[in-house]
């Protein structure tokens, strides 16, 4: 048998089911898929690589920008070292450099050469942010990068 509840409430004159927990949990969990998918959307919009590593360089997040940018599709670069957009002889300076942002939870932004998936160069004024959870706990970088590799041309 079905426990029933009526709803009083001026214009209702039905009976409902009452609220479950596990009703309750799906709606919660369907609203932050749904903010989490809007948000994706947003960072997959902006034109600008925006790529996240964890505390190892690993690539956690790749937006559309940094495929257009590095010619890598999200597929390719996920769980990927970071580095690997380095330039060959420059892996352990980005490296030591990432590191350094890590330790001291630091904001920064720097000129950046790295590499296209062909080979070419990719000049980049990159934006550091350390990524942390609601306790504080660091859990990687977030970098956003604005492609400087030729003139501006407006049309």
């Amino acid at each position: 048998m079905t426990n029933l509840k009526r709803d009083l409430s001026p214009g209702k004159n039905n009976l409902e089911p009452p609220e479950t927990d596990a009703r309750k949990k799906d709606a919660a969990n369907h609203i932050i898929e749904a903010d989490r998918r809007f948000h994706a959307t947003i960072l997959d919009n902006i034109k600008d690589s925006v790529i996240a590593t964890d505390l190892q360089g690993r690539i956690t997040y790749w937006n559309q920008g940094a495929q257009g940018t590095f010619g890598y599709s999200s597929a390719e670069m996920l769980g990927e070292p970071v580095t690997r957009l380095s330039r060959p002889k420059e892996k352990k300076k980005d490296a030591a450099t990432r590191l350094d942002f890590l330790e001291h939870g630091i904001s920064s932004s720097v000129e950046w050469e790295g590499r296209h998936k062909e080979g070419t160069p990719v000049f980049l004024n990159q934006t550091y942010l350390p990524m942390r959870n609601k306790e504080g706990l660091l859990l990687g970088l977030a970098c956003i990068g604005k492609d400087i590799t030729g003139p501006s041309v407006i049309g």
